[in-house]
């Protein structure tokens, strides 16, 4: 031992080199436990599935496992239960740590409602793009006499026609009214026309028959 003191006494540069290898080491050693610590390197927690339950449920459940959540996101289903999970993120048996956030959406319990724009005038394959763009699924066409063709000349929800900026549920039924290229008058007239061919047609089939 006396030895390597005076060995290190005569070395001042070998000697400064190990102390500074040697603090080097320390406080490599220090930061990794400390991240190790930090991190909590191996206290993984298992996600709980927690998808159909009400959220006052999975409140208890994540409490319990030292978890988090939070709603981002809320979307109408008829076939599920209103209030329910839908779905969530991580995914159920996902190893996370201890106080992280499960995200879920949820069932709402009133569907999600749209304003309507102003759609009149407009071509009926540009209303219906942007109704379907909106989120609406349900979209119906109806042809009405009117000499404009293919014009939407009003939209529709349960019978009643509704103005642009009406809020209407995302899952019901919405129509679009639009104009058939025809007038009443020239549907009649092509009515008769049709009538007064198949009356020529019969008159002519009888003279055959009784000649």
């Amino acid at each position: 031992m006396k030895r390597i003191i005076e060995f290190f006494k005569g070395h001042r540069i070998i000697a400064n080199l190990t102390l500074m290898l040697i603090v080097a080491i320390m406080l490599f050693i220090g930061l990794n436990c400390w991240l190790h610590t930090y991190t909590r390197h191996d206290q993984a927690t298992t996600v709980p599935s927690i998808k159909g339950i009400t959220i006052e449920e999975a409140d208890e459940i994540l409490t319990r496992l030292n978890l988090r959540y939070e709603i981002i996101d809320s979307i109408h289903n008829d076939r599920k239960t209103p209030g329910i999970i839908l779905e969530q993120i991580p995914a159920p048996e996902s190893k996370i740590k201890e106080g992280r956030i499960v995200y879920i959406t949820i069932n709402a319990k009133t569907p999600r409602l749209i304003k309507v724009p102003n759609l009149i005038n407009t071509s009926v394959r540009q209303a219906e793009a942007q109704l379907k763009s909106l989120g609406f699924r349900n979209v119906a066409i109806e042809y009405k006499n009117s000499p404009y063709k293919d014009l939407v000349l009003s939209i529709e929800y349960k019978g009643k026609e509704v103005s642009a900026g009406e809020k209407i549920p995302i899952a019901d039924r919405i129509v679009i009214i639009v104009g058939s290229g025809t007038t009443s008058d020239e549907t009649d007239a092509s009515i008769g026309d049709s009538l007064r061919s198949e009356g020529n047609i019969i008159e002519q089939i009888t003279d055959m028959f009784f000649q």
